[in-house]
């Protein structure tokens, strides 16, 4: 579910968590949509992923839209 929240700079804002709802299996790995393109009309959508490795996306391009990853280091 998501909760739209007024920013006090202006624009909306969302925040939301993974769900068995919002995440699927996609290539070997989990991903969870948590803000949607329809959500935004569009604009962005913002999308969470536990990659495995060996399975990490290949080199690709998008015609249509920017990617922006961030990464993070699960520590055991």
């Amino acid at each position: 579910m998501i909760i739209p929240r007024l920013n006090a700079r202006g624009p909306l804002t969302w925040k939301n968590q993974v769900t068995e709802d919002n995440t699927r299996l996609f290539l070997g790995n989990k991903v969870s949509v948590l803000v949607s393109g329809g959500d935004t009309k569009g604009k962005y959508a913002t999308i969470l992923t536990e990659e495995r490795r060996g399975f990490e996306p290949p080199p690709h391009t998008h015609l249509r839209e920017d990617e922006t990853f961030f990464t993070f280091l699960k520590v055991k």
